[in-house]
């Protein structure tokens, strides 16, 4: 397996205020990233997180309070979403469903076939 080697949290979230990244979805979008910046850095840097707002620099500090568990997965399913990419697209249309629901619904989770209602064995998660 290979393992990825990113620089520390304070030396990612220098670089990426200095890049200007305002916004989770401009920092996704962000194709100059190198590859030591991690992709999802609220998991990658979970002792040290804060929020997105201190990783960006901006100050934002949204403690928001995501639909349960079953009410979010009966709206994905509805969506006809078939998988986690098509999640995170559509994704910045929701806002009361989590980006990560995975890692905000840690009790509930079983993996994202569950989760999307597809079924498939091959995208659970861990």
């Amino acid at each position: 397996m290979n393992v990825r080697k990113f620089l520390s949290y304070h030396e990612a979230k220098e670089i990426v205020q200095k890049a200007g990244i305002k916004t989770v979805t401009e920092y996704w979008n962000w194709k100059e990233r190198s590859s030591d910046i991690p992709a999802v850095p609220n998991i990658t840097y979970k002792k040290e997180w804060n929020g997105w707002g201190e990783f960006l620099g901006t100050g934002n500090v949204s403690k928001k309070e995501f639909l349960s568990y079953k009410e979010a997965q009966k709206i994905v399913q509805q969506s006809g979403i078939k998988s986690k990419t098509e999640y995170r697209n559509w994704k910045e249309h929701s806002n009361n469903i989590p980006s990560s629901p995975d890692t905000v619904y840690k009790k509930e989770w079983k993996g994202w076939s569950e989760f999307l209602g597809t079924n498939c064995s091959h995208e659970r998660s861990q």
